[in-house]
């Protein structure tokens, strides 16, 4: 699985079973996080945020065929033989599918949010206070240790429950009822109005955010969490929830200019420290868009890798640049590897 790296997002082109009898259903989104080979059934072990996929190069046998199984990543009613062109076109298809399916992000970390991540403690030193209780570092919101260099949007994948305490129901990601913060902004960022217990986020630069005049709040009740984009300011407290918009689409949160670092907390109107549960957070960052030229080159890149011809010649492409629309050319491609057989 030559183009599959961490913070890949792919979505299923078409439905089929992996090795272990698992349903994939097409248009399932899934965040790559890593994978392993295993030996005996020349296949991949890849694991998402969402599920964990087993790829074998050979069905398992059954009493009837092991060809009439699905074959690898499902391009296929019967297995072709190894090293044939068919079973090179359907590897080919894989990796194209991540080219064209995915978006290939600068990366993706997971953190645990605890219920009482206080998202008005966010880059300020130990020792300070907010209002009703909390203290940095104990209410602290949980820094999210990406690099936003270079990087357009996050996305998230969220799962796990808080509580405003042992009295109080669970609530998942997305909340309960709405609610303000009881003081409006405070040490330089701003009021927000949002589900009880969702999970919420903020975006900082280097800078200490109460030497700043805090922005203008932003409201999520029912009918502003339609949203599948959102653009937030830095300093502008804002709602993830589960990451996913009521339509089934993944919502997407565009970095601000000059923003460094990403705290994810909590919503509460106010005293966070006696919040229990967690939730557990997939975020993935989502780089600039891929232009026609590398795509280009990667498909190149991969009639290389299953031995297919790859011209030898440079491939060229129409394409236009900020200057005035001059056609792009994209660097020769040349194959170190292939595979023996027709």
């Amino acid at each position: 699985m030559w183009d599959f790296v961490p913070g890949l997002v792919v979505r299923v082109a078409q439905p089929f079973t992996d090795y272990d009898g698992q349903e994939i259903l097409a248009g399932e989104v899934l965040h790559f996080v890593d994978d392993s080979y295993f030996f005996y059934e020349g296949g991949h072990t890849l694991r998402f945020a969402e599920k964990t996929i087993r790829l074998g190069r050979y069905c398992r046998r059954t009493p009837a065929d092991h060809r009439e199984r699905p074959a690898i990543f499902g391009f296929s009613r019967s297995m072709p033989e190894e090293g044939s062109l068919m079973m090179r076109i359907a590897i080919l298809g894989s990796l194209a599918s991540a080219i064209l399916c995915g978006q290939t992000g600068p990366g993706s970390v997971r953190v645990v949010v605890p219920g009482a991540s206080n998202p008005y403690l966010a880059g300020m030193p130990h020792g300070t206070k907010a209002q009703k209780g909390d203290t940095a570092p104990e209410q602290s919101p949980v820094l999210v240790k990406l690099s936003l260099t270079g990087a357009t949007a996050i996305t998230f994948t969220v799962s796990g429950e808080v509580s405003h305490g042992p009295m109080w129901p669970a609530e998942p990601p997305d909340g309960s009822r709405v609610l303000a913060y009881h003081i409006g902004s405070e040490h330089g960022i701003a009021g927000v109005v949002a589900p009880f217990e969702s999970l919420m986020g903020v975006f900082l630069d280097n800078g200490q955010p109460d030497r700043n005049r805090a922005p203008r709040l932003l409201t999520f009740r029912a009918k502003d969490r339609a949203f599948t984009t959102l653009h937030p300011q830095l300093r502008q407290v804002f709602f993830i929830g589960s990451g996913i918009a009521k339509s089934g689409a993944i919502r997407r949160f565009l970095i601000p200019p000059g923003a460094t670092r990403l705290f994810l907390g909590t919503m509460d109107g106010y005293g966070w420290y006696n919040n229990t549960g967690s939730y557990l957070v997939t975020a993935t960052l989502e780089g600039p868009d891929v232009t026609l030229e590398h795509v280009q080159r990667r498909l190149q890149g991969c009639l290389c890798q299953v031995g297919l011809p790859a011209r030898s010649s440079a491939m060229h492409a129409r394409s236009s640049d900020d200057r005035g629309g001059r056609s792009g050319t994209v660097p020769r491609v040349y194959c170190r590897h292939s595979w023996s057989g027709e």
